[in-house]
């Protein structure tokens, strides 16, 4: 069942993502560091960023469930499909015309082949259109921020999200699997795999992947509100605000305690920490 009403929540986060892609790429050379204003613009990008993985989570979560009351059990084949075709077609898409646009550069000898820097810039975005071709291999395999040491395509840096997300749309399917199959073979190996995963990413390189690990939570809490709404498995309203309550006023505590550097997204376990305390207060406002 397609939800309509998350359709225009993601219309509405990919707005705010693009004025704040606009604000990096032509005011942020000119301001940088001068002002709370860009805090204000990066609290934005980073709660778009995670409203589009609490929607992902709740949808994947809702197609996991229809997968299973369609066929009686999960099936793995139709799911797979189903997410090739939603992600490599605009992928592809992508990586073709990151290539256009690098040969027209090269080609030309436009701005950006050596540099995009201006003499007054205080800040660039990327320092020039570079293309990898092994990297655009990787990102096909979806390995960038997967393997910590492997970057995203910096010709196109606002794939590192997608690479995460479908990692998550593996690991949601093995906690269905869990779940639902009725096969203890099938749930000892996905477990193991669950497992495996999760231990490579604190032990992969002696670093800990905490973007990984903290954005899948944010994700497994869009996914497990789904599954509850549609098991049925209702919490009363009541309970519903008072955890809402608690989760506000710990937001608060948060904001007063730390102050304003609290809000810097992605620093550290504390903002993540923080981060995940207003995602779930976002999701508990939807349901």
């Amino acid at each position: 069942m397609h939800i309509i009403s998350l359709d225009y929540f993601r219309g509405i986060l990919a707005f705010f993502i693009l004025l704040c892609h606009i604000n990096q790429i032509f005011f942020y050379p000119l301001y940088f560091n001068q002002s709370n204003f860009f805090l204000i613009f990066d609290n934005i990008a980073a709660y778009s960023v995670l409203g589009f993985l609490l929607i992902s989570g709740y949808s994947i979560s809702n197609s996991l469930y229809n997968n299973y009351s369609k066929f009686g059990y999960i099936n793995i084949q139709y799911y797979v499909k189903k997410r090739i075709l939603r992600i490599y077609p605009p992928l592809i898409g992508a990586l073709i015309l990151m290539l256009i646009i690098y040969s027209l550069i090269k080609y030309f000898n436009l701005h950006g082949f050596e540099s995009y820097r201006l003499e007054e810039d205080l800040y660039i975005v990327r320092e020039k259109f570079d293309l990898n071709f092994t990297n655009l291999f990787q990102m096909l395999v979806f390995l960038p921020r997967a393997l910590y040491s492997i970057a995203v395509p910096s010709s196109n840096g606002p794939l590192w999200s997608l690479s995460l997300e479908v990692w998550y749309y593996f690991l949601i399917l093995l906690v269905f699997l869990q779940i639902y199959s009725k096969s203890l073979i099938v749930k000892v190996i996905s477990f193991s795999i669950l497992i495996l995963i999760f231990y490579f990413q604190v032990t992969n390189e002696g670093y800990i992947n905490r973007q990984f690990l903290y954005l899948f939570l944010v994700f497994f809490i869009g996914a497990a509100c789904s599954y509850f709404i549609n098991c049925k498995k209702n919490i009363s309203r009541k309970k519903l605000n008072f955890i809402l309550l608690l989760l506000f006023f710990s937001s608060l505590y948060f904001l007063f305690k730390y102050g304003l550097n609290i809000l810097k997204p992605y620093n550290d376990d504390l903002h993540y920490i923080f981060m995940i305390i207003n995602s779930t207060i976002m999701m508990f406002i939807y349901i």
